[in-house]
């Protein structure tokens, strides 16, 4: 029995070595969807299809990136398409 849950956890681990995901340089990764994000540190937006820049956050609809300036108000941008994440592919296993 103890063979068996040895070679079960030693299968599960790797698996999750295996399939390490990785983006290429100056982009962030999206773990839950594996993607990247254009830029360093970059936000990922909850659907995965969508980034806005480090510092910023999604709005609830994905058409907007804001933040708050000092003075309290509201600094908002239209996502950029042209800067549209792209799926990672995963290792074969």
């Amino acid at each position: 029995m103890k063979t068996l849950v040895a070679l079960v956890l030693l299968f599960a681990f790797l698996a999750t070595v295996h399939s390490v995901v990785r983006c290429p340089p100056g982009y962030t990764l999206c773990p839950r969807k594996n993607t990247c994000c254009p830029g360093i540190n970059a936000v990922c937006c909850p659907s995965g299809r969508k980034c806005c820049p480090r510092g910023f956050r999604c709005s609830a609809n994905e058409q907007f990136c804001f933040r708050r300036n000092l003075a309290g108000d509201d600094i908002r941008m239209p996502m950029d398409t042209s800067s549209a994440l792209f799926e990672v592919r995963l290792p074969k296993s």
